[in-house]
């Protein structure tokens, strides 16, 4: 189900909303603060371990005049993080002859700050790679050569379409997705107990390693509750996993998520 973007939260209109958030603590501050401002709780199990993998010798070669590359494209906040790291170890700043674009505002955010650049494209209503693929600076990159720049995952459609748009496309995988190590015991009581109320899931990826981490019973358990899903795409992995209630915000933002989950709360 899909419903309009929301305004904002009221104080207090998640009181007892108990929520899981599978992302990396480091990418929730925003949505904790916002949840817990407004009497809710959020239990953070992070699904994903990211392990930055870019290469010394190709961000230089890429990044160099000589490659003659227009565009970079980021696919998420780490693959411009482990570009920027991999760029602070040999002592690089972004090239001045390569544009800037993003899938989604806070990596547009994130590319502005770290990189220096003033206009990053990025997708204002439509976030994710085809709401980057629709916009106009897009339509026209006929003569252009594009690295993307990602984790592997995810980016199928950008390497599906743009190479029939452009010159050439470059795919360079700069971090990987790793199932992490944690400990789920906090996490079984509370779904045993059935206080779970909405889960958050922000890729396949995330919502598959939640399952693996979990196991087949607790799994099961969980499917009952319901899901909170960044894109149409997860929800129909979820729908195919056996979850029979899952939600899709207007937007993919944590405002946007928030908003909808408080409208399920009443």
């Amino acid at each position: 189900m899909r419903l309009p973007d929301p305004v904002s939260c009221k104080s207090g209109s998640l009181n007892a909303v108990r929520i899981l958030n599978t992302r990396p603590a480091e990418f929730s501050q925003y949505f904790v603060q916002q949840v817990e401002q407004s009497g809710g709780k959020v239990v953070g199990l992070p699904t994903i371990e990211i392990e930055f993998t870019a290469d010394s010798q190709e961000i230089a070669r890429i990044l160099s005049p000589a490659e003659s590359f227009d565009w970079a494209v980021f696919s998420s906040q780490n693959a411009v993080l482990s570009v920027l790291d991999c760029m602070k170890s040999i002592g690089l700043s972004w090239p001045s002859h390569i544009k800037c674009a993003a899938v989604g505002p806070k990596t547009a955010k994130l590319v502005n700050h770290v990189f220096e650049q003033d206009l990053v494209l990025s997708p204002t209503e439509r976030y994710g790679a085809q709401g980057l693929l629709d916009m106009n600076e897009m339509q026209h990159v006929q003569s252009s050569r594009i690295v993307v720049f990602d984790g592997g995952k995810g980016t199928g459609i950008l390497m599906r379409e743009l190479p029939a748009r452009c010159n050439e496309v470059v795919h360079q995988t700069v971090y990987s997705r790793n199932l992490p190590n944690v400990d789920i015991e906090p996490v079984a009581k509370l779904i045993r107990d059935q206080s779970i109320h909405f889960i958050l899931i922000t890729s396949v990826n995330g919502g598959s390693n939640l399952f693996q981490l979990l196991g087949a019973q607790l799994s099961n358990e969980l499917k009952h509750s319901t899901f909170v899903v960044y894109s149409a795409r997860i929800a129909e992995y979820l729908k195919q996993q056996g979850c029979s209630k899952v939600l899709v915000p207007a937007f993919a933002s944590d405002d946007s998520v928030i908003g909808l989950i408080e409208r399920y709360s009443i």
